[in-house]
């Protein structure tokens, strides 16, 4: 890395926190250029997976059940935002706001692991809580147009964030395009809560260095139950969200190269 990066001309990274770690790491990479680009959302993705026929094996949606989605990495950092969930959705129970034989939450893709060696993330913290029956999850990585089919086929979806500041959620941006109720909980100085702000997509709930989970299950369960956010769809500024597409991702990826050539 550090060979490498002393002969670039320019680093393209998805989270500002990335450069200033190379900084901290190498001190010849002061004057390091460097630019923030996350991976953008492509609507024409969706329109592909329905072309194609595209179809999901990881839950029935016409079972009569409510099927909330999380799809993607679940490291040991997101126990925080994991269980802060959890907790205001057995409160949500106690309190008659949803059945809980009317939930399932499926977590999808939540380990890198090749096939046959994924193992599961999200279900030791249901675990702990005894809420196993309303948790189901299916570690191993499965194909992209697969995963959107599950978004699409999804009452609501769901963001975990970690622990980790810098974590730069790039995969809010095809829940956005998937049009569903849509809840985040991200750390605090998360660059996503931006895009949650701007583009009006959803719930976003924010976590620091100092919240408890109880803390955090109280404003979920406001934010999310109480206000059956979990049944509203979403009066997305389609807009705002254009700069987070990936036509415009790809022009300013484009520009990066433009300049370093005319350097």
């Amino acid at each position: 890395e550090g060979r490498t990066l002393r002969d670039a001309a320019h680093v393209i990274s998805v989270s500002p926190r990335y450069p200033e770690v190379l900084r901290e790491s190498y001190a010849y990479l002061q004057a390091l250029n460097s630019s923030v680009i996350p991976f953008g959302g492509s609507r024409h993705d969706f329109e592909v997976a329905e072309a194609t026929g595209q179809e999901q094996s990881i839950f029935s949606p016409n079972d009569g059940r409510r099927h909330w989605v999380y799809a993607g990495t679940a490291p040991p950092g997101s126990r925080l935002a994991v269980l802060g969930f959890l907790f205001a959705l057995r409160r949500a129970f106690g309190a008659g706001v949803l059945r809980e034989d009317s939930v399932r939450l499926h977590f999808i893709g939540t380990d890198y692991a090749p096939a046959g060696l994924a193992r599961p993330r999200m279900t030791p913290f249901a675990s702990e809580l005894g809420m196993d029956r309303i948790v189901a999850e299916h570690p191993a990585r499965i194909p992209y147009l697969a995963t959107l089919r599950c978004l699409r086929d999804a009452d609501a979806l769901l963001v975990f964030g970690w622990d980790d500041p810098g974590y730069t959620a790039s995969k809010l941006y095809p829940y956005i395009l998937a049009n569903k109720p849509l809840l985040s909980v991200l750390h605090e100085d998360s660059s996503a809560n931006e895009v949650m702000r701007r583009t009006q997509a959803g719930v976003s709930v924010c976590f620091d260095g100092k919240s408890s989970v109880q803390e955090l299950a109280d404003r979920i369960f406001q934010a999310w139950f109480a206000s059956r956010a979990f049944e509203a769809f979403p009066s997305t500024l389609w807009e705002a969200f254009r700069p987070y597409t990936a036509s415009a991702m790809t022009e300013r990826v484009t520009g990066v190269f433009d300049s370093v050539v005319d350097k």
